[in-house]
């Protein structure tokens, strides 16, 4: 069986990862799976920073009704 993101032969171990949600094989060799993980690392950061962004009290005015 062969990579469904770039095409590369599977290894035996590759092979038996499955999704941990739907148990269905991820076909993906551990190339494409290290992309996606760092892809998905990358969006976590920036929701971390816009979290820490959105907890800074922004200045306002007393009498602003």
């Amino acid at each position: 069986m062969r990579c469904i993101i770039c095409d590369a032969k599977l290894t035996d171990g590759e092979l038996l990862k499955r999704d941990l949600f739907t148990g269905l094989p991820l076909d993906t060799c551990s190339t494409c799976m290290g992309s996606i993980g760092e892809a998905v690392a990358e969006d976590f950061e920036y929701i971390d920073d816009v979290n820490v962004l959105s907890k800074i009290p922004l200045d306002k005015e007393e009498n602003d009704l």
